[in-house]
């Protein structure tokens, strides 16, 4: 996923003739804004931007920039850095992210899917990023870090080499959503979807992939239902299965999108886990998915 612009993840003060300073801030900007362009030179990679301050020459450079949603303008005034002679401003900005996440299910009427049922979100500001393009590729799952009260696992993966199944459109509150290629004809289960209503507690299954590529279905028990929120907190998913358990502990990093499945029906996904409890999380509801989609 690359960025629609730069995200500001933190800044560096510059130590000049013993004393601290920094051009981002004193600019005013702030961790999670985006640069949108220096100059009227649009941003859109970490060593661009470097280079436009590096052959500024100290000059005062306009920056334009977004914050909340509101598109905003300073100047910047970059300084040398008695460490390297170079010119810095004192921000460290981000132009892209990849991980391992879950498909939830394809449209294969509107060619679409979706996956996660959360944001995909900086890793260090945990704002969400701002989506300009991307590509879901094809993973193996290699290994497992298990879940453990206080630390949430992960589960390790690898792309699989010019395995490209569809191209990235929006980054929301409720999932991840791509357009498929072409030659793109995923094989699955046709499942009808439970209405929120519909959704109760007791025995339920998900869909999940710790091994490989094949997906595979484990017992978990829907603990809680939460009818008021459209995001990514409608269920509280307590995992049940032995085999599971065994695997990963519980809910880990990399399972978020896992279809929910109970009598029959796709309900939702998992989302979160909890941090002191990794055998219980949160799910969205199918149905809040399939509105963001729509």
């Amino acid at each position: 996923m690359f960025t629609d612009g730069l995200m500001v993840v933190g800044m560096s003060d510059i130590t000049v003739n013993g004393r601290r300073v920094n051009p981002g801030k004193e600019a005013g900007l702030k961790v999670g804004d985006i640069l949108v362009s220096v100059d009227g030179v649009p941003l859109t990679t970490n060593e661009q931007i470097g280079r436009l301050v590096a052959g500024s020459q100290g000059r005062r450079m306009l920056l334009r920039y977004k914050r909340d949603e509101q598109l905003q303008k300073t100047w910047l005034d970059p300084i040398i850095s008695p460490a390297d002679g170079k010119y810095h401003i004192g921000i460290w900005v981000r132009d892209s992210s990849a991980g391992i996440g879950t498909i939830t299910y394809f449209d294969l009427e509107n060619r679409t899917f979706t996956g996660l049922g959360h944001p995909v979100c900086d890793v260090d500001t945990g704002e969400i990023l701002s989506l300009s393009s991307g590509e879901a590729v094809e993973a193996s799952i290699v290994g497992c870090s298990p879940s453990r009260s206080g630390t949430p696992g992960e589960l390790k993966g690898r792309f699989v080499c010019c395995r490209e199944f569809a191209t990235l459109i929006s980054n929301t509150e409720r999932g991840v959503f791509g357009r498929l290629t072409e030659d793109c004809y995923p094989e699955g289960i046709i499942m009808p979807v439970a209405l929120s209503h519909e959704v109760k507690t007791g025995r339920a299954t998900i869909l999940t992939t710790v091994d490989g590529t094949e997906p595979k279905e484990y017992d978990v028990k829907i603990e809680k239902v939460l009818r008021g929120s459209t995001k990514g907190q409608n269920m509280i998913i307590k995992i049940t299965d032995p085999e599971l358990l065994g695997k990963t502990g519980g809910i880990c990093q990399g399972m978020s999108g896992s279809p929910v499945l109970q009598n029959g029906r796709i309900v939702g996904a998992v989302t979160h886990v909890f941090v002191n409890d990794p055998t219980r999380g949160y799910g969205i509801f199918i149905e809040n998915m399939l509105d963001a989609a729509a």
